[in-house]
């Protein structure tokens, strides 16, 4: 990496935390009466995390609507003081360590040009910036996507029972801060390992020691909800509801209130109202499977509707923090050509570079997660990741053509 390469690297990282801590400055978004927010409730959860030990609904019972690495994380920050501008600055910081390993892992897979492209291109992604400064998961998920892939990467390239181990652990993090990401974890990664290296005889070895590391971190999720509600709620309760009530609800509906009216008036989402948490998250995955047994057409074309949603370039129009006709413009002038260039990225690159099967693996395993259950711009993210190194190999695949063509080798 060259002195200039460092400099341009030193600018973005700036420029990536000045956006971050400028916009969240200016744009804060407070609770009533100037408290914390607590968007989704994590930061609810995390005071309860931190003053009686365990994640609990408003009335004291222990709860397992949220995932618990992300009221964790934000119980870390809380602990030094129970701040919004504090956590703000915490998540700033965490997004700028993003960009750094973006470029790093453009780097390791390609070279340092690659990677500045990506990183200067996650620098300033506009909801990479916007949701730096709000308390949800969604930039502790970036980086935890990021940290994965990297150990990912590490293990591929240099296989040993030690490395695998501890990558094992790093993806449990994933399902712990996201159900979602169960299948990745669980399935698809011991899948690639045993593929990625077919021709060693070891590869049984470090398939298994990957969940060894992966296993029991997520267990201890799995186990603390045995404990207390004695059933095995693997994620989270609330999938059953997502599985359900968004095969009633059409997916361009969801959120308004045409969304309202329909609950208000499909029986079986009346019927659950006097049950508790358990009972009603099992019994809405029972009718949800139902109801999608019986009409298997429309519930394909529901989740490719899903995945159109997940991926869309610009939101529905909506309520927002910001004028639609605004967040429209922002969304066409990144993700509108970043998604696309990604995928040009995936198809020129196919698989000639056999660490980045890993990349796939998530981008399809997760977004079949949301086309099964519910989708929306936000969840993609994390997966952005991924589309964002794809583009900033398609990007530097041209400009490497375009040198060809405005300087050609000379023939001798």
């Amino acid at each position: 990496m060259t002195r200039t390469q460092r400099i341009v690297l030193g600018v973005i990282l700036a420029v990536g935390f000045l956006g971050r801590a400028g916009y969240a400055w200016r744009y804060p978004q407070w609770g009533p009466n100037h408290t914390i927010p607590s968007p989704d409730e994590y930061a609810r959860l995390a005071q309860t995390l931190l003053d009686h030990g365990s994640l609990l609904t408003e009335e004291g019972n222990f709860s397992a609507h949220r995932e618990p690495a992300y009221p964790a994380f934000l119980a870390l920050i809380f602990l030094v003081g129970r701040s919004y501008r504090w956590a703000q600055w915490v998540q700033c910081v965490l997004g700028t360590v993003s960009v750094g390993l973006l470029f790093l892992l453009g780097k390791q897979v390609w070279d340092a040009r690659t990677g500045l492209v990506a990183a200067a291109i996650g620098s300033l992604y506009p909801q990479w910036v916007y949701y730096a400064g709000l308390l949800y998961r969604e930039t502790w998920m970036i980086f935890i996507v990021l940290i994965g892939l990297l150990f990912l990467l590490w293990s591929y390239r240099h296989p040993c029972t030690r490395h695998y181990a501890w990558s094992g652990v790093v993806q449990a993090l994933g399902p712990l801060t996201n159900s979602a990401f169960l299948p990745f974890g669980l399935l698809m990664v011991p899948g690639m390992i045993a593929w990625l290296h077919r021709n060693s005889p070891r590869r049984w070895v470090w398939v298994g020691v990957y969940l060894l590391g992966f296993v029991p971190l997520y267990g201890v999720w799995v186990a603390r909800n045995f404990y207390h509600f004695h059933a095995w709620v693997v994620g989270v309760v609330g999938g059953g509801a997502n599985l359900y009530v968004y095969q009633v609800v059409p997916p361009n509906l969801a959120g308004t209130e045409a969304q309202k009216v329909i609950s208000q008036n499909d029986p079986i989402i009346q019927g659950s109202t006097h049950l508790g948490d358990m009972e009603k998250d099992k019994y809405f995955y029972r009718q949800g499977i139902r109801l999608a047994l019986r009409h298997p057409l429309h519930f394909l074309g529901l989740c490719v509707q899903r995945i159109l949603k997940l991926w869309r370039l610009y939101p529905y129009p909506r309520d927002y923090a910001h004028h639609y006709r605004l967040l429209k413009i922002v969304s066409l002038a990144s993700d509108g050509w970043i998604i696309p260039l990604g995928l040009v990225g995936m198809l020129l690159l196919g698989f000639k570079k056999p660490e980045t099967l890993y990349w796939y693996a998530l981008l399809f395993s997760t977004s079949a997660v949301y086309a099964l259950l519910w989708a929306m711009i936000r969840y993609r993210l994390p997966m952005m990741v991924p589309m964002i190194l794809f583009c900033a190999y398609t990007l530097s695949w041209l400009f490497e053509k375009f040198q060809e063509k405005l300087c050609p080798k000379s023939i001798p």
